[in-house]
């Protein structure tokens, strides 16, 4: 099982609308799923190593997230 970590879905959102990101090209960026980054944006799913991923794309820190 997983360890879950703390989030901000609502900073995740922000983050990728500022670039003008869609979901999918998040998640295309980020190796994952369009399915993970909508469950991320709804504040589920928030495993480190798919915040990590998703840290990378976007070119913050993890604790930004």
């Amino acid at each position: 099982m997983a360890i879950m970590f703390d989030f901000d879905p609502e900073k995740i959102r922000r983050l990728r609308t500022e670039r003008a990101w869609t979901q999918e090209k998040l998640a295309e960026v980020a190796g994952l799923s369009v399915r993970t980054v909508q469950r991320l944006e709804k504040g589920i799913c928030g495993s480190f190593a798919t915040l990590q991923a998703v840290a990378q794309a976007m070119g913050v820190g993890v604790g930004t997230l």
